[in-house]
């Protein structure tokens, strides 16, 4: 995503802007889970794309109890080219059934992260100082 865009214009009813997003043909890998249990949990069944290059889940379908596909979970990657990293840009999930979604993640409208290592401040990563943190 990028800082350019407000989280007005991506965050629209139903879903996320189609147009700000960028697709490509892309291979995975697949994987699946399956809950155990009499009666059968809310979540009974995820089926999840790996992607090949960062090895992040891409996207994840999650089933009910009664084998009905309930929910999508989408992580759009990107590649920040100078850290190096691929990363999920945020992570959406929508209730097929509810019509409801909701995302994770957001940066567009935040401070960018210095990955600098050489830049980081040790005194901000002590007990005291994440203990303020969380107080503000």
């Amino acid at each position: 995503m990028s800082d350019k865009v407000a989280y007005k214009q991506l965050l629209v009813p139903t879903h996320l802007n189609p147009e700000l997003g960028r697709y490509e043909l892309h291979r995975t890998l697949g994987g699946r889970g399956q809950a155990e249990g009499r009666p059968p949990p809310p979540l009974a069944r995820r089926t999840f794309y790996i992607d090949e290059d960062s090895w992040n889940i891409a996207t994840a379908d999650l089933y009910d109890g009664r084998g009905e596909l309930w929910r999508i979970q989408d992580a759009p990657i990107v590649n920040y080219y100078d850290i190096p990293l691929c990363l999920s840009a945020l992570e959406a999930t929508y209730d097929l059934q509810s019509g409801r979604y909701v995302v994770f993640g957001l940066k567009n409208e935040e401070k960018m992260l210095n990955w600098n290592v050489q830049d980081v401040d040790p005194s901000k990563f002590t007990p005291d100082a994440i203990r303020r943190m969380g107080t503000n």
